[in-house]
């Protein structure tokens, strides 16, 4: 039931007809007159909420892995699709994460969630539990977009004006422990759902190490549509010798820790990414 507000303005008939305004003072007066309009606005436009960012994504489920999984967390309209992409390949670390977020179609569309997912910048100062410190550290420093591998000066994260089929870019981001890492990112959209296809362009160094050949560390994302909300499928992949060499000489289980909590770090970027509308 709508409120109802009644502002009665009295006049003497003796005063003339604007000595209301003269009664109080003009600024309240205004303030009065928009406030009295304010109230006949529909509900929807006083109540709507259009929140700038995705809320906190919910996780659902999560693994790491030293070998291709058997079973996949991933939905089933998608899975094709996943099988695809990893290959057969060896893998020498790998993880999978499922998120929902919820209620984000009740008010934005699938054009929002893939620009949403075009903002590289907003994971300038992303953070993650750091198993070496025993503390929160900030994994990516910088995040930019850039024109390729020749031209890295930063450019404005890309926002499309409607889906389309298939897109590419190239973002640089300098990460703690690897330094200035570029990477070449393909977007795709089909059958509802958004694909991001994210590998290292160039190898990536631990110091003076190479540790990471080009093309060997993979991430998969998946914005998968499910009534108002949507579902989050994340599946990361590194295939290096210099992490199997540190495995075989009983740093295993660092290096999964470590993988792990950099991979679920992505969540927050997922929740701290912009719209647009």
């Amino acid at each position: 039931m709508r409120n109802t507000l009644i502002i009665v303005y009295y006049c003497d008939p003796e005063y003339k007809k604007n000595a209301v305004v003269n009664m109080v003072d003009k600024k309240a007066f205004r303030f009065l007159i928009f406030l009295s309009l304010c109230i006949w606005l529909p509900p929807s436009v006083l109540s709507a909420e259009k929140p700038g960012t995705f809320p906190e994504p919910d996780l659902l489920k999560e693994k790491t892995f030293y070998q291709l999984p058997q079973n996949l967390n991933c939905p089933e309209t998608i899975e094709a699709e996943v099988l695809q992409w990893i290959g057969t390949e060896g893998i020498t670390l790998g993880s999978e994460f499922l998120y929902t977020v919820k209620g984000v179609l009740s008010y934005a569309t699938m054009l929002d969630v893939c620009n949403g997912l075009l903002g590289y910048s907003s994971m300038k100062g992303l953070t993650y539990y750091s198993t070496r410190d025993k503390g929160i550290k900030t994994l990516i420093e910088d995040s930019y977009r850039v024109s390729g591998p020749e031209n890295r000066k930063p450019l404005p994260d890309l926002q499309l004006e409607e889906l389309v089929s298939e897109t590419r870019i190239f973002v640089q981001q300098k990460i703690r422990d690897f330094g200035e890492v570029l990477w070449e990112i393909q977007y795709r959209y089909t059958g509802e759902s958004v694909f991001v296809y994210l590998t290292n362009y160039k190898p990536i160094y631990f110091g003076i190490f190479k540790i990471i050949e080009a093309a060997q560390f993979s991430v998969m994302l998946a914005a998968v549509p499910n009534k108002d909300d949507i579902i989050i499928y994340q599946i990361g992949k590194v295939k290096s010798v210099g992490l199997q060499i540190l495995s075989s000489l009983g740093f295993g289980a660092d290096l999964e820790k470590s993988f792990y909590h950099r991979m679920k770090a992505l969540r927050y970027a997922y929740s701290s990414t912009n719209f647009t509308y």
